[in-house]
């Protein structure tokens, strides 16, 4: 009976949700969508369908802001959790405890229908359920279903199970993740101008309908009463929602997870058998030793730090330019012979051919040295957390590694380069040589400067050692920083698109009632 309740009232509060989802739908998408219809095309019973299609697209883009933005108010709270958690355990409070007790102030700061505290009411039951703590904050990773809480608690389980310092490891991750939140805030704040003029003119083409095509409009009276003037008054409709869609999407937070992206070697790049050609070595002192500058260097190196292994990457990479030369040569040559170009394009297409490989490694390259740069300080941070908590380099090694194999983030290089770490250790290797390895992989040199601390920690110990490796990951997130300014520049730079779209109406909608006037003169 007490369970028929407890599904009746789960089944009612979904309802609730749905329906106040509904609601802000309607709020928030349709309603607006036809009064921006109705400044464009009229009040005919017609433009409901162009109004329905906008309220659609408005929708889309709101749902994807409001998620966003509420994993930011998500990632929030569970500091909060951490700040909590960390006061309790530095008073001497048991963990267990300190989560039990967490619920009621929590839910006095949240709310009784905030997931973080409802998550924390189900690990309570399941504690007096006799539930072990480990098996009940894995419920709550599934439940909160937050990247960086996946990571912590998963860390904590492990440490727990080891027997490390837990009061230490919640109180750098509440300082760590801070850190993290004051770094978004002010790089969202640094763009937050540029996004505000974005939002005024993707608003600009729905007030100057309103006020150019208005039925009080005399300038504007004669456009509407024109039927065949429906049309491009519904795309200029269409155009300017589908702008301020763009815009909103571009507003929007980026999501932290993606699905997984690994790359498998080709047959090729298993064997590793190459032949030492004639080419292979003419292009290669071309590159090294003829071109100017560093431009044989900066290709060298993008294809050695892209390589998944080192040994023959580059001479991979100018088998691939040989046969690159010759199928741009042979392009040419048939081109050249049938007439319809000049025996000019002969030399130029095996050149340009050879360059849009290089440009593309080098971009690639960058992409990469980015998304090290994002990610990179999150590992260094753990690393000295756990280290500080009392765990040596190898096990903070395997416990980082096997907490990055659980990010299903694409672009997460990072996670590659610290399981390929643990393998080193799996065969044999010690802790010292597995970190210099991953230093000498890394292009950073903040974070090799942290990884070959860590390693001389490991074999000195001592105290102001560990304090340069605490100074040193306060210096990554320098990079992180840089990291989220590069991301938010570039997301910038497609304001253009709805900016220039928007553009485009307004001077559509001013410029076609003066048109039909002349029409109508004439």
């Amino acid at each position: 009976m007490a369970r028929f309740k407890r599904k009746r009232s789960s089944k009612i509060k979904s309802i609730g949700r749905y329906g106040l989802s509904v609601l802000q739908w309607i709020v928030l998408s349709v309603i607006p969508a036809r009064m921006a219809a109705i400044a464009f095309i009229g009040e005919d019973s017609s433009g409901w369908l162009i109004a329905m299609i906008g309220a659609s697209l408005l929708g889309i883009g709101l749902a994807r802001l409001f998620q966003m933005r509420e994993e930011q108010v998500l990632l929030l709270q569970y500091q909060h959790l951490l700040g909590f958690l960390s006061t309790r355990l530095s008073a001497g409070v048991p963990l267990e405890a300190a989560f039990i007790e967490a619920v009621d102030p929590l839910t006095e700061q949240l709310g009784r229908q905030n997931l973080i505290v409802r998550s924390l009411v189900k690990l309570r039951k399941n504690l007096d359920a006799q539930m072990s703590l480990n098996e009940s904050l894995l419920l709550f990773i599934r439940e909160v279903n937050l990247p960086v809480c996946r990571r912590d608690f998963t860390m904590l389980i492990m440490l727990s199970r080891t027997g490390g310092r837990t009061d230490i490891f919640v109180r750098q991750s509440h300082l760590d993740l801070s850190a993290q939140i004051n770094t978004q805030s002010e790089v969202a704040h640094e763009r937050r101008g540029q996004s505000s003029e974005a939002l005024i003119l993707a608003l600009t083409p729905f007030l100057m309908a309103r006020f150019i095509l208005g039925g009080a409009s005399a300038y504007g009276g004669a456009l509407k009463e024109d039927h065949a003037m429906a049309v491009p008054l519904s795309i200029l409709y269409l155009l300017a929602v589908a702008a301020l869609f763009i815009l909103i999407y571009l507003l929007a937070p980026e999501k932290t997870t993606a699905k997984t992206n690994r790359r498998k070697l080709s047959k090729k790049q298993k064997e590793q058998t190459l032949k030492d050609t004639k080419m292979i070595s003419w292009l290669s002192r071309l590159y090294l030793d003829w071109l100017p500058g560093q431009i044989g260097m900066s290709v060298s190196s993008a294809v050695l730090q892209l390589a998944l292994k080192q040994e023959n990457a580059w001479k991979l990479y100018l088998e691939k330019k040989t046969k690159d030369i010759g199928w741009g040569l042979l392009l040419a040559v048939i081109l050249a012979v049938s007439g319809r170009v000049s025996w000019f394009i002969v030399v130029l297409a095996p050149l340009l051919f050879s360059t849009v490989r290089d440009v593309d490694i080098c971009q690639k390259a960058s992409r990469q040295k980015n998304q090290y740069r994002f990610f990179y300080p999150s590992a260094i941070n753990s690393l000295h957390i756990l280290m500080e908590s009392g765990l040596t380099l190898d096990r903070s090694l395997r416990m980082v590694a096997h907490v990055s194999a659980l990010d299903t983030h694409a672009d997460n290089p990072v996670s590659r380069a610290l399981s390929q770490s643990a393998l080193l250790l799996e065969s044999g290797y010690d802790s010292v040589m597995a970190v210099s390895a991953l230093a000498e992989r890394c292009p950073l040199p903040e974070i090799q400067a942290a990884l070959r601390l860590m390693a001389r920690y490991e074999r000195e110990g001592g105290i102001e050692i560990l304090e340069l490796i605490r100074m040193q990951s306060e210096r990554s997130r320098q990079l992180y920083r840089d990291a989220l300014r590069g991301k938010a520049e570039q997301r910038s730079l497609l304001f253009v698109i709805p900016m220039a779209i928007d553009l485009v109406v307004v001077m559509a909608t001013v410029i076609l009632p003066a048109v039909i006037g002349m029409r109508f003169n004439f």
